[in-house]
């Protein structure tokens, strides 16, 4: 696991930042990231992270198969082993930030991607709710994408003496971005925190290199766990 800034000293830090700064800053985030395990042309992505702010200046909060490397010098990195024991049955506090999406199949045998949060926005606006709160949207959504995640990834969010799902949502947000071919991209992002408990300890530990959900490579689906 690594934590990493930009150099307050690197000559230039600030035009990255400030670049960082932006709703367009998701994609300039993804490589600058990628810049750290980009040795070869054709490897593949081994890493999950997220870019939090920290005193004005974006950290970047890395989980990875290998240690990150700084070519050119523009950041200062820390980094420590990241070997968690789990058992079966564990109780783990969990954050994350996450692409809430589901895929549905349309005309034409087409696959696409959907907002599930968007979706009970408009469900509740056409059941005639005026103002809807995004964030209350969803907490109602989410859990249950979560639970959906889980099955898959091998945890589950039943707490140990059964009392229920805990699962708080902070945030909802939109990034949208061009891309490399100068595509508009519209990324959703949902902030929340939880509890949940380990069912099958080596796919759970997959999903902490991993991730989850959607958008991996910029900068969503990290999960970080602690002992609750």
């Amino acid at each position: 696991m690594s934590r990493v800034t930009l150099r307050t000293d690197a000559p230039s830090a600030g035009s990255l930042a400030a670049l960082l700064t932006d709703r367009v800053g998701a994609y300039e985030a993804h490589r600058l990231v990628w810049a750290l395990f980009g040795d070869l042309a054709d490897r593949r992505r081994d890493f999950v992270f997220r870019v939090d702010w920290v005193a004005g200046r974006p950290q970047f909060l890395i989980v990875s198969e290998r240690a990150p490397e700084d070519d050119h010098n523009l950041f200062a990195i820390e980094t420590k082993e990241y070997a968690p024991d789990l058992r079966a049955g564990d109780r783990l506090a969990f954050s994350t930030r996450v692409n809430p999406v589901v895929r549905r199949r349309q005309a034409g045998d087409r696959c696409r991607k959907f907002d599930i949060v968007m979706d009970e926005v408009r469900r509740r606006r056409e059941q005639g709710e005026r103002r809807v709160d995004r964030i209350a949207a969803a907490q109602a959504m989410l859990p249950d994408w979560l639970a959906h995640q889980g099955q898959r990834l091998g945890f589950s969010l039943k707490t140990a003496d059964e009392a229920g799902v805990e699962v708080h949502v902070e945030a909802y947000d939109t990034h949208r971005f061009r891309s490399a071919a100068g595509h508009g991209v519209s990324v959703a992002s949902v902030e929340a925190r939880g509890l949940l408990r380990v069912e099958e300890p080596e796919r759970f530990l997959r999903a902490l290199f991993r991730g989850m959900g959607s958008a991996r490579a910029f900068g969503m689906g990290l999960l970080l766990v602690r002992r609750a």
